[in-house]
């Protein structure tokens, strides 16, 4: 506009606000989005479409994706204002669609991906290793045997796998990791890894509880509590030398399940073997021999 009393010109001054767009954030040059892919997908692999501000491009999701995880699509972000010719990139955080009602498959690939989280979670340190391991095999066999159900059988054997991951916090939080240590800091850290696997949040939140729990033997409210029990004291008393009389005390106390009651009695309290034979047992042998020998035709030289 002209200026007043015959001034020079003004100068127009204008604004400039960038808009934002729906399911887009930008940080500098980058932006970053979500994408949600189907459980099937993340466990198994395969392809998903992202939009990008460029249009849409195929993304290769690669088997045992986590959610949380980040793909990075090279030059699909902002353009410089000062070279025409560079570009930010966008990066793609991937969250997992748990659907319910899993079927067994499913399950578990989840339980192999748990284990294999776990066995990275305390690399270098073999004897957490093979607890849990073992813990998780006598839970596994305990709950077939007494026939659970699929549900309450998947919870057990992912409880068995994280019921100590409590250990690591404890130690660096308080300098040990007794049971009352565990039980405070394991859940969180047992949400936190199964969350990103992609586990339901009712799975979640049962297994949480019995790693909350499974140090504390009154009150027990279901056979995947207890036979979690159960198959934690089996591992304990061997790697911890407990006395016969210690084992004898607990096991009566604690144990519950016919099946956690005979592995108790099996490792640490066997019954002498019966090895008496009829007293006929060397007539009968010969005569089982003979018998054999004239229906096959066979002549024996004299």
């Amino acid at each position: 506009m002209p200026g007043s009393a015959g001034g020079y010109d003004g100068d127009l001054l204008l604004k400039v606000q960038v808009g934002t767009k729906a399911g887009f954030e930008r940080k500098e040059m980058d932006v970053y989005t979500k994408a949600m892919i189907p459980f099937t997908t993340a466990v198994f692999g395969g392809e998903v479409i992202v939009p990008t501000l460029y249009g849409k491009v195929l993304c290769t999701i690669r088997p045992g994706t986590q959610s949380g995880t980040k793909i990075r699509l090279r030059g699909k972000g902002i353009v410089s204002m000062n070279h025409k010719n560079m570009y930010g990139d966008q990066y793609v955080t991937v969250h997992i669609e748990v659907p319910k009602n899993l079927n067994a498959q499913a399950k578990e690939k989840l339980k192999e991906t748990l284990y294999r989280e776990m066995m990275a979670y305390d690399a270098g340190d073999p004897a957490r290793i093979q607890h849990f391991v073992k813990v998780h095999s006598f839970a596994q066999a305990i709950g077939k045997a007494e026939k659970l159900e699929e549900e309450i059988q998947f919870i057990l054997e992912c409880a068995a796998l994280v019921h100590d991951i409590g250990i690591k916090p404890a130690e660096a939080k308080y300098g040990k990791s007794d049971g009352k240590f565990q039980e405070q800091e394991g859940p969180a850290e047992a949400e936190k890894m199964m969350r990103v696997i992609g586990f339901e949040e009712a799975v979640i939140e049962r297994v949480s509880y019995l790693v909350g729990h499974h140090h504390t033997y009154t009150n027990i409210d279901g056979m995947d509590y207890q036979i979690l029990v159960e198959a934690d004291f089996l591992v304990n008393y061997f790697e911890n030398g407990n006395s016969a009389d210690t084992i004898q005390k607990s096991v009566e106390k604690i144990f519950k399940t016919k099946t956690g009651k005979e592995m108790a009695e099996t490792m640490f309290f066997p019954k002498p073997a019966d090895l008496s034979l009829s007293e006929t047992w060397a007539q009968d042998a010969l005569q089982d021999l003979e018998d054999f020998i004239e229906e096959q035709g066979i002549y024996i030289r004299q």
